[in-house]
């Protein structure tokens, strides 16, 4: 039995344990009052027959509703197949509250008249006093039966809501590694065209550390900016050698922050994105700052785009799909006639 069942039980009989009170609350008062003008003869005929009567209809009251709710809630289960036609299904569940009510309420009444000399059957005032409760006992487990399912529907929706969610990051994160490489190698072949043939072999031995730490984020949903700050140093280092002094990177007072957690390679995306739609020339150097606001990450550069910018669209929606999905937080973009922003939320 799980707990939420479990939880349910008690429910049913803390509610038979108040319907029980409440519906003889005016038979307690009455025979408290008889009680009171009995005399000293407390335990004569008529006192035995009242508190009789009392505890009696009390604990058939009580039984009564148990019997009804659990086998609305749970019994049926064991008799009724699922599989079932509908009509069969209700026509069983309703014949059996009638056989619970009939039996019960006969063998309360057969009980009492072996114990109790009363002026009418017991079992006649008994059924006939007491539909109430079996509509209350069957109304309330099928509350209940509605309430479980509502609960089961919401944890479902969740489970479901948290798989998509779980997918659609896999899927972002695939397109992340097919980018970066394809850019990397945009650079590599330009070294290989203009440089020497060291340095292309030296590009691509910082190229193999950086990709590294690309396919070990992967899998990770969330890494500290101290890890990201540190493959960061490296892809720069990586791309200072196409560009040189061309490129002026800066991280400012961000020691405070190394353990907050960030998406990864998410400021490589950023920096990359700068690059890409930027010139970057001798006389016209990008810079790329890196500094906190807020509560806020910020990568800023020097707005000079260019006229027609290469890009395969991912980046920023990447990173901003990234932030939905696992944070519920959307990235801030910012720009004017000389400079581009994005802030991203610090966690």
């Amino acid at each position: 039995m799980n707990k939420t069942h479990k939880y349910y039980h008690w429910i049913i009989i803390v509610s038979a344990i108040l319907i029980a009170v409440l519906f003889n609350w005016e038979n307690y008062s009455r025979f408290f009052i008889f009680l009171q003008n009995s005399g000293k003869v407390k335990f004569r005929t008529g006192v035995y027959t009242q508190a009789s009567f009392l505890i009696i209809n009390t604990i058939g009251h009580f039984v009564l509703f148990n019997l009804l709710a659990f086998f609305n809630y749970t019994w049926k289960d064991l008799f009724i197949h699922n599989n079932w036609a509908r009509g069969i299904q209700i026509s069983l569940i309703v014949m059996g509250n009638f056989l619970i009510y009939i039996l019960f309420g006969l063998l309360v009444g057969w009980t009492v008249n072996q114990y109790v000399v009363l002026q009418r059957s017991f079992s006649t005032y008994f059924l006939f006093a007491n539909y109430a409760i079996a509509i209350l006992a069957v109304a309330e487990a099928y509350f209940l039966i509605l309430l479980h399912k509502v609960k089961t529907a919401e944890v479902a929706q969740l489970q479901l809501q948290e798989e998509k969610k779980h997918a659609e990051l896999a899927a972002l994160k695939e397109q992340i590694s097919p980018h970066f490489f394809f850019n990397t190698l945009t650079s590599l072949s330009t070294i290989v065209r203009n440089e020497a043939k060291e340095v292309g072999l030296e590009f691509i031995q910082d190229l193999s550390r950086v990709y590294r730490y690309a396919l070990a984020s992967g899998q990770q949903d969330l890494v500290t900016l101290q890890e990201e700050l540190e493959f960061i140093n490296a892809y720069i280092f990586l791309v200072k050698k196409r560009f040189g002094e061309k490129l002026v990177y800066k991280a400012e007072n961000l020691g405070s922050l190394h353990a907050s957690k960030i998406p990864p390679m998410a400021l490589q995306l950023l920096i990359e994105n700068a690059i890409q739609h930027n010139i970057i020339t001798q006389t016209l150097p990008l810079t790329i700052r890196l500094y906190t606001e807020a509560d806020r990450l910020c990568v800023e550069n020097n707005l000079q785009p260019r006229e027609t910018a290469d890009s395969l669209g991912i980046g920023l929606q990447n990173l901003a799909n990234r932030y939905r999905l696992l944070t519920g937080k959307e990235i801030v973009i910012e720009k004017n006639e000389c400079w581009f922003r994005v802030k991203l939320p610090i966690l």
